[in-house]
This record gives structure tokens, C-alpha cells and sequence, in this order.
């Protein structure tokens, strides 16, 4: 009679698991015209990802390179990856059965005394234990691959996230890169400026002197000479400022690491084919990670929902005890259960968790 319990409800658990499993359900796609062409070429992006390699400088290539490997951000990051993909294998462990062994043993003793004056014994036995164990629960409503699909998501949308972030971050140290190049040449116009006043000065005092220029000549030409020279601090401020942001971004802590030497502005790069508008979506990372995110919570939904269900589980377990390790296998019990648990009442919070 128990044997054919049990396959009944193993063939129970058979017939549910070709049963549906719980499928998100996408939202229907917005109710837009497309054209049948536009203005502009159709052909797809040509979008380089190390598109500040066509500068042709070693120098903002040691510099971007860099930053890739100890921003701070970046590293925050791709640590975010790593436990994404931890948790991806927790969710494929799932579908494995769990397997644990139990062993011990134990000693006791009791000191007997039968009666006032009489001598006492001491009496003792000990014994060994053990078990090993398994289980394994039915994926009948797709529980688990629903929450497997929801870490895959989430993975992809960790991994858009540090392409969004270094994307942005190769932009911002190309531009400081840029921006220090072009102070300091800046500084070396006014650096001439003050030379070409300061000889226009002493050219305008000695024909004071001679009686060819007026005291006004020169006392414009000391402004104009004050003028410029009040303008170099401003300009080592600011490539002082810009050092340290590029410090920052590089993720180094003393500004005296970086050091710019190109003296001469890159040609600007020529524009990239951006392809319709769609593809500009494509190209970006940021809406590719919100995609994911929102297919992530899709699944994670189903997964709540087919928690509202039965579930099946298996389980096998052989239980071992003896007195003496030489007798320890011949002393044996072994449990074959199937069971099928399902919510009753708990309070609300499984239609909650939907």
C-alpha cells in the first residue's frame, strides 16, 4: 500500500511538470508609424568603442587606459558583476538536487553505587551515527527558471552599466585631456603678449624721455602690460583644476602622477554615421541596462506568482547507527518520501510579494 502511494505521487509530479510554466507578460509595443525611410542613411552605426584611439596620441591612451583599470567607479562596478554572476549561480544551483552527509558519535557514562558502604561501578557505551541525505523540489511552474531569467537579466544590466560608465568616463578625460592642452597653449600666447607689451613699454618710455610720446601713451601701455600679466594666474589655476579632476578620474590621489606633454590640439575627429534613430537606441548602453532591469522585475513577478502554487519535493535519506565502526553499514534505515506542499493562509503575503 505505501509503495503505491509513493508512485502515485510521483507520477503525479511527473504529469504537473509538463504542465505551463509562468511567463511573464510583455507589454504590448507602443502604437507607432514608422516610415518606410528616412532622410538619412539607413546603414547601421559605426560606433568604435575605443574611438579615442583615432587621436593617434600614446599619451591620452595611457591616460584612458589607466583610468579603466583604477577608477573608482569602474571597480565599484565590475565588483557589481561579480555578484551578479554569483547570484546567477545560486539561481542555477536550484535545479540540481542537494546532497549532505551527517556523522558523529557519542559516549556515556554513569558511576553505579547499589548501596551505603558497598563499592561502585562505573558503566559506559558509546555509539556511532550517520546519515546521508538528499532532496530535490520539482521546477513544475518554472519557479526557478523564472528566477534564473530574472538574475540573467540583471547580469546583462550590471554589465550595461560599466559600458555606460566608461563610456562616459573615456568622454570626460578626453575632454580634460584636451581642455589642459589648450590652457596651456593659451598660456604661451599670453606668455608672448607680455613679452611683445613689455618691449612696447620700454620703447614708449624711451620716447617719452625724448620728448616723441605723451605720459598717457605710457601709462596705457603699463595697463595694458598689468592687464595681461593679472591674466597668468587665472590660466595656472585652471590647468592646475584640470590636472586634479583627470587625477580624479584616473583614480589616483596625488596630482603630481599626471602630467600632460602635448604641446599641439589634435584634429578633430570626423563625425560617425549614426545610422535612424532607432539604432541610436541601440547604441546606448543606459537603455539597454533599463530594458533589462524592467525584463528582471517581469520574471521576478512570474516567479512570485508560481510561488502562490503547489510544489513537489523528493527526498531520500539513509540513516546509519552502531555501536562499533566494524558494524557501522550493517545497521541501516532508508527513507524514499515525495511530498506536495502548497499556501493555506499566511496572511496576505505571497499575493503581497506579487
Amino acid at each position: 500500500m505505501n509503495r503505491s502511494v509513493f508512485w502515485i505521487l510521483l507520477a503525479g509530479m511527473v504529469l504537473f511538470s509538463g504542465c505551463k510554466t509562468l511567463e511573464p507578460e510583455l507589454d504590448a509595443p507602443l502604437a507607432i508609424t514608422i516610415p518606410e525611410n528616412f532622410s538619412i542613411e539607413t546603414g547601421g552605426s559605426d560606433f568604435n568603442e575605443n574611438w579615442w584611439e583615432s587621436f593617434g596620441s600614446d599619451e591620452l591612451n595611457v591616460l584612458i587606459n589607466d583610468a579603466v583599470d583604477q577608477n573608482f567607479d569602474l571597480q565599484t562596478l565590475k565588483a557589481k558583476i561579480i555578484q551578479e554572476k554569483a547570484k546567477l549561480e545560486k539561481e542555477d544551483a536550484s535545479f540540481f538536487p542537494s546532497i549532505g552527509f551527517l556523522f558523529g558519535g557519542q559516549r556515556q557514562g554513569a558511576q553505579i553505587k547499589k548501596s551505603p558502604g558497598s563499592g561502585s561501578s562505573y558503566d559506559s557505551t558509546h555509539s556511532w551515527d550517520g546519515s546521508l541525505s538528499g532532496s530535490y523540489t520539482v521546477d513544475v511552474w518554472g519557479e526557478a527558471e523564472a528566477g534564473r531569467q530574472a538574475q540573467v537579466s540583471s547580469l546583462e544590466a550590471a554589465e550595461q552599466n560599466l559600458r555606460t560608465s566608461t563610456l562616459e568616463l573615456t568622454t570626460d578625460i578626453a575632454e580634460t585631456w584636451i581642455d589642459i592642452i589648450a590652457v596651456v597653449d593659451k598660456k604661451h600666447i599670453l606668455d608672448n603678449q607680455i613679452r611683445v607689451n613689455q618691449t612696447l613699454l620700454e620703447l614708449l618710455t624711451l620716447r617719452f624721455a625724448n620728448g616723441k610720446a605723451d605720459a598717457l601713451d605710457v601709462s596705457q601701455q603699463r595697463e595694458a602690460l598689468a592687464e595681461a600679466s593679472s591674466q597668468v594666474p587665472l590660466l595656472e589655476k585652471q590647468e592646475r583644476l584640470l590636472l586634479n579632476n583627470l587625477a580624479f578620474l584616473s583614480g589616483k590621489a596625488a596630482i603630481d602622477t599626471i602630467v600632460v606633454n602635448t604641446k599641439v590640439l589634435p584634429e578633430p575627429l570626423p563625425l560617425p554615421r549614426v545610422g535612424i534613430p532607432s539604432n541610436l537606441l541601440e547604441n546606448r548602453p543606459d537603455i539597454t541596462a533599463a530594458r533589462m532591469r524592467l525584463f528582471s522585475s517581469q520574471w521576478e513577478v512570474s516567479a512570485a506568482k508560481a510561488d502562490l502554487l503547489p510544489s513537489f519535493n523528493l527526498s531520500a535519506q539513509a540513516l546509519f547507527s552502531s555501536g562499533s565502526l566494524d558494524w557501522f553499514f550493517n545497521y541501516w534505515v532508508g527513507i524514499l518520501a515525495a511530498i506536495f506542499t502548497g499556501p493555506i493562509f499566511a496572511g496576505g503575503y505571497p499575493k503581497a510579494e506579487v
